[in-house]
């Protein structure tokens, strides 16, 4: 589902690239892949009932996860998977979910996500479509249905930020970045 859509809505990014120069760009990159990958990572444990201590962990990775754990503590329930391959036979698409857990009693897809400022609830329609695709995907496969998504995102000045939506919304855009995706693959444009 990544691949479908890394290329939907990237004017901005490719413009940005553009005046900062493929040096910055790159290394801000690789600067925030890695503190979203560590956050995660923490995250993760966290749920799977692993004490989280900051030794041995770079200091901002630690920070955002502090800042992310008392809504861990507080909204997550019941967690039924977490880094799970799933597939869905009808979109022919597959990916990796963060998180299926109950966030506030409804079994919802959970992705943590790291920014360096708030994020306006626009910039986050990628991110709405790949959690109701993967929401498609658990129902496909376990015949469970998931209708809440929740966007759970921390900056880097500890602002918490909790986008909770209902995959139908997107679905219609799934639909759409599907057919993009594959008409665009089969001509070879």
């Amino acid at each position: 589902i990544t691949t479908v859509l890394s290329v939907r809505n990237k004017k901005g990014l490719f413009e940005w690239r553009k005046r900062v120069g493929d040096e910055v760009a790159n290394y801000v990159a690789v600067k925030a892949a890695n503190r979203g990958t560590a956050v995660h990572h923490m995250c993760e444990d966290f749920l799977n009932n692993v004490e989280i201590t900051q030794e041995g962990r770079d200091f901002l990775p630690w920070c955002l996860f502090s800042q992310l754990k008392p809504y861990l503590d507080e909204c997550i329930g019941l967690v039924h998977c977490q880094e799970k391959a799933l597939w869905h036979d009808y979109y022919k698409i597959a990916g990796r979910v963060d998180c299926i857990a109950e966030w506030d009693g409804v079994l919802s897809v959970i992705d943590f996500k790291t920014s360096t400022k708030e994020r306006e609830d626009s910039w986050n329609e990628n991110y709405y479509i790949q959690a109701s695709a993967y929401a498609e995907m658990y129902q496909e496969r376990t015949l469970q249905g998931i209708e809440q998504i929740v966007i759970l995102v921390v900056t880097e000045d500890g602002t918490v930020q909790e986008f909770v939506k209902k995959k139908h919304q997107y679905l219609h855009l799934l639909d759409k970045e599907l057919n993009m995706y594959y008409n665009t693959s089969k001509t070879g444009i």
